[in-house]
């Protein structure tokens, strides 16, 4: 009987989970549609972990794509309508890009301009300088 239990728990999560990262989709691809220039992503309304998830997938594809652009802005929102209006989403993602020494800083409140890699390692190697000076963390 408690295994039939634990077998309906398990089920239930595991629906539980696909629901919301449906829904986390949803949220991101309304406030970031396709037609968009993928010059800024907006995070605000999603909770940390789909932030950083999504985060780190754009940055994978600015990264590898070099599209040559040379800063994505980030919207993570202020906070206004966290738990104790405190932000969530904006430390983790501050914490996310020091972490992996990216250069950026802040607009406003809720608005981060990143500095991407690709563009900053483009300037040095045209510039014959690659290898040679690294660029100063935020």
């Amino acid at each position: 009987m408690a295994q039939y239990y634990s077998e309906q728990a398990r089920s239930y999560y595991t629906r539980w989970k696909e629901a919301e990262g449906r829904a986390a989709q949803m949220i991101f691809d309304s406030k970031n549609p396709v037609s968009k220039a993928l010059d800024q992503i907006d995070l605000h309304g999603l909770h940390v972990d789909e932030a950083l998830e999504r985060l780190a997938d754009i940055l994978n594809t600015q990264e590898s794509a070099g599209t040559g652009r040379q800063y994505l802005m980030i919207v993570t929102g202020r906070g206004a309508h966290s738990a104790g209006r405190r932000p969530k989403v904006k430390p983790a993602v501050d914490n996310y890009l020091r972490q992996r020494s990216y250069r950026f800083e802040y607009v406003n409140a809720g608005l981060i301009k990143l500095y991407l890699k690709s563009y900053q390692g483009s300037l040095l190697a045209n510039a014959g300088l690659l290898g040679q000076y690294a660029l100063p963390a935020c």
